[in-house]
């Protein structure tokens, strides 16, 4: 007995014409190509082209590095470890100011605070929430933080994942984007 976990039926027609479909990770990718090549009448056929968005956006992003587009030549994105680790440095340097408990669970809550904030709110806003009057000692050192974390990724040619889609959004409405991973 299979199991759908996912309604293939409305992928199909942009599949059919090589229509490439982005997921959210790779187990949702699995299960789409798992039931899409279940159903296939064939023994052989094309695999789809399905991607989960972060392989996809690591793939455009170094397929237009190796095109010389300035902004993905300049900077490599870096691995979750790689992020967690530049977290946790800038973190266990502030422990005499701020002391912690667990640093490698306060760099994992503020690398997903950063992440979503990157995310959700412009950088406009932010700045105008960070230079407001109320301003808590918590947010004063997670700006730092921030900062601080920004320096060392320019410094060592790197950029998180969210950093490079709104590099990649920025490519795109200059149009510089040279090409779409296959």
């Amino acid at each position: 007995m299979a199991i759908n976990r996912i309604d293939v039926d409305a992928l199909k027609k942009h599949i059919d014409v090589g229509k490439t479909i982005l997921v959210p990770n790779l187990r949702t990718k699995d299960a789409a190509l798992f039931q899409i090549l279940d159903e296939h009448k064939e023994f052989i056929s094309p695999t789809p082209k399905i991607f989960p968005i972060d392989v996809f956006i690591q793939k455009l992003w170094e397929l237009n590095a190796r095109t010389g587009t300035s902004d993905c030549s300049s900077f490599r994105i870096m691995s979750s470890e790689e992020e967690s680790l530049i977290w946790e440095s800038i973190i266990e340097a502030y422990l005499k100011s701020t002391p912690l408990l667990n640093i490698t669970e306060t760099s994992a809550i503020v690398s997903r605070s950063y992440q979503l904030t990157r995310q959700w709110i412009s950088n406009r806003a932010l700045n105008d929430e960070l230079t407001s009057g109320f301003i808590k000692k918590d947010i004063v050192t997670y700006s730092t933080w921030v900062k601080e974390f920004q320096n060392s990724c320019r410094n060592n040619s790197l950029i998180s994942l969210v950093d490079a889609i709104e590099s990649l959004i920025s490519l795109i409405h200059r149009q510089e984007v040279r090409g779409l991973p296959e």
